[in-house]
């Protein structure tokens, strides 16, 4: 299997942002790693929905609000977003199988 990052974009002046709810970290379904890299995987509960939302519009400077959130919510199966908190950078991430 072959693991493919795209960089979506990034916003070098982010300062905070809203703690990640209980649940999805236990789950793991939006979880900070130990490297400072956020996963984000889609989860349809309320509290992860509104996350979710929130946050990744301002994981990137310049890209239409609603363009970022849809780019996630339509996203593949096997795909995933990753922030990088040290970096400030956003980026898609997927798995394919090799032929």
């Amino acid at each position: 299997m072959d693991l493919t990052r795209v960089i979506l974009g990034s916003n070098p002046g982010l300062t905070g942002m809203r703690q990640i709810p209980d649940m999805c970290e236990r789950d793991k379904t939006i979880h900070l790693n130990e490297m400072k890299i956020i996963s984000i995987f889609k989860d349809h509960r309320v509290s992860a929905k509104a996350w979710i939302n929130e946050m990744l519009p301002l994981f990137v400077v310049g890209v239409d609000p609603d363009k970022i959130r849809r780019a996630f919510w339509d996203m593949p199966p096997n795909g995933w977003f990753e922030f990088n908190c040290a970096t400030k950078v956003l980026s898609f991430c997927y798995v394919e199988k090799k032929a």
